[in-house]
């Protein structure tokens, strides 16, 4: 599967046809900060994202990494 460094971006992956191989590489796999800003910050859902994920997020953000206009949801996989 490419990726953004060979020409392909997420927004034109078709997602009735991604395999969980393609997700899990497209996700974990060659996962470098190349110092650019963004539009936003995602952050995947997971039972230790809060611990693990989400200071990073709160540090880039903090860093000006996003603009100010984001929404930010939290799921924590308990029942509401």
């Amino acid at each position: 599967m490419k990726t953004a460094r060979d020409g392909m971006y997420i927004s034109k992956i078709n997602h009735e046809h991604l395999t969980n191989e393609q997700m899990t590489r497209l996700l974990f796999s060659s996962i470098q900060d190349d110092q650019m800003n963004g539009d936003c910050i995602f952050v995947a859902g997971s039972s230790k994202a809060v611990k693990y994920r989400l200071p990073i997020a709160v540090e880039l953000y903090k860093q000006g990494r996003a603009g100010k206009d984001v929404d930010i949801h939290i799921n924590t996989g308990a029942n509401t």
